[in-house]
């Protein structure tokens, strides 16, 4: 799964980078994207320890964001399960439709 910042790509995403660049704003810059293709993608933005995230799974009735922020260890384990590509990756959290 490819990964990318603000500041660029950066290949393949690994667990221990993912955790980086949460724990460290001048690294990840304004967001980390974790993408399958130009149309299915997990994004998020923050600063702190609190973070939106956002994700698209195909097309545009399939975008949704998270209703609330969280925090960096909940992002991470989110972003984990995202990377294996889990069935029930974003279960456990309130999604919002954005169409």
């Amino acid at each position: 799964m490819k990964l990318e910042t603000s500041k660029g790509s950066e290949g393949s995403a690994t667990a221990e980078r993912i955790q980086e660049l949460i724990q460290d704003e001048s690294q990840r810059g304004d967001y980390i994207i974790l993408s399958q293709a130009d149309d299915r993608y997990f994004q998020t933005t923050g600063m702190d320890d609190e973070f939106h995230a956002e994700y698209r799974d195909g097309s545009a009735d399939q975008h949704f964001i998270l209703r609330s922020p969280i925090k960096g260890s909940e992002l991470y384990e989110l972003m984990l399960r995202y990377l294996n590509q889990e069935a029930d990756w974003h279960s456990g959290h309130k999604w919002q439709s954005l169409s």
